[in-house]
Formats: structure tokens, C-alpha cells, sequence
């Protein structure tokens, strides 16, 4: 049963996650409980459009993100893209969503950097027709012109997103963590440890393996 009844509240994260790390866990984790969402669901993304493809498979990107989140409630992997041919377009993913849970809100987290390049994103106009946008805000992080003219557009309070499915644009602050996925592989490449970094799981896995100790990018 949702906190707000029998609607569903969902919310949704994508990323590369090469590797996952806290400072996508815990953001995800202060929205969820900010915003009463029932369920995160993490999205490893297969093609990436925006960015150069990761060396990685995704089927090892989602392991290690399944790995992070066992036994943590209210946390699930979504493998969808990886199910899917072509680029994992955000739209595509929120749109097989919506088509398996119509009656359900579907909250999209994304951070500052995200939110500034929005208008770059295929069919992004569409994203509000489809799901609330929740903005992951961290100090010292800007918005650009054309994000203030979204929250402008689209903001609302969390009581107006209570009663809507989609179509608002929150912003919820949360704890900055200068952890990047980038920094994390330069450190295993050295053949350094990432304790602390990700969850032990992750570590483990990431020990364990060659995939990122032999990477250079």
C-alpha cells in the first residue's frame, strides 16, 4: 500500500553506474524519504546517447547495482533498457513505465548538470507529460538560464504533485558528495581501494574483478 493510498509513487533513477556509488545511493535515498516515494528504481542504461558508450557490459554495471541495493527496501534494479535495441532514450524508458503502471506517479531524479542540458535530451518536452521531474539540488551547484525558465514553468509545490501523476518539477536538497564514477575507476586503475566509496558489496565485486582495475578511461 502506498503512503498516500493506493496510488503507487515511483521513483526513477538512470546512469550509467560505472560503477554505482553513494553519491548515487544516498541523493536517491533523501528523495525517497522526502517525497514519501514507495520504491526507487535504478535504471542501468545500455546506449548511452549522451555520452561515450562505457567499456563495461551492462549486465555487469546492473550486477553491481543489484549488489548495492540487497536487502535495502524500497530499492530495485529496472534492467528495461537493457532489454531494449537502439539508444536508451529516457522518454522510451518513462513511456514503458507509464504503459505498465497507468494509475502510478512516476517521479524522474535527476541533478543540476541534467536539468542545464535538458533541451539537448531526445523528446525532453515529453518527460512531463510522462512523470514529475525532481531536482537532486547540491550546494554550489548553478542553474542555467534555461533550468530556471523549466522551474519556472513547471515548479510546484510537493502538495500540487500530491494530486498529479506527472507534469511538476521539484527540487529537493540534498547532501553534496564529491563521488564520481570517473574518479573511482582512476582509482582502482592504480590499484588503489574504493572502501568507503561504494558499498562493500560493490567493493567486493570490484576487487574481485579485472574489468576496472585494467581500465584507463
Amino acid at each position: 500500500m502506498s503512503a498516500r493510498g493506493a496510488r503507487l509513487n515511483i521513483g526513477v533513477l538512470g546512469g550509467t553506474f560505472d560503477p554505482v556509488h553513494v553519491g548515487h545511493l544516498r541523493p536517491a535515498l533523501e528523495v525517497k524519504s522526502a517525497l514519501a516515494l514507495d520504491q526507487i528504481r535504478l535504471v542501468p542504461c545500455h546506449l548511452t546517447p549522451h555520452r561515450p558508450q562505457p567499456a563495461r557490459s551492462t549486465a555487469l554495471r546492473a550486477d553491481m547495482t543489484q549488489a548495492a541495493l540487497d536487502g535495502l527496501d524500497g530499492f530495485v534494479v529496472d534492467p528495461r533498457e537493457m532489454r531494449r535495441e537502439g539508444p536508451s532514450y529516457t522518454v522510451d524508458t518513462l513511456a514503458s513505465m507509464r504503459e505498465e503502471a497507468p494509475e502510478a506517479a512516476l517521479y524522474f531524479l535527476l541533478g543540476v548538470d541534467s536539468l542545464n542540458g535538458l533541451d539537448g535530451w531526445h523528446r525532453w518536452r515529453e518527460l512531463f507529460a510522462l512523470s514529475h521531474l525532481v531536482l537532486m539540488r547540491r550546494p554550489g551547484h548553478t542553474l542555467n538560464g534555461f533550468a530556471t525558465s523549466l522551474i519556472e514553468e513547471y515548479g510546484a509545490c510537493a502538495e500540487r504533485a500530491l494530486q498529479t501523476q506527472a507534469g511538476c518539477l521539484l527540487s529537493v536538497d540534498t547532501t553534496e558528495l564529491r563521488v564520481s564514477s570517473t574518479a573511482i575507476r582512476a582509482l582502482l586503475a592504480r590499484g588503489g581501494d574504493p572502501q568507503f566509496l561504494v558499498p562493500d558489496s560493490v567493493r567486493t565485486l570490484l576487487l574481485d574483478r579485472t574489468d576496472y582495475q585494467d581500465c584507463h578511461d
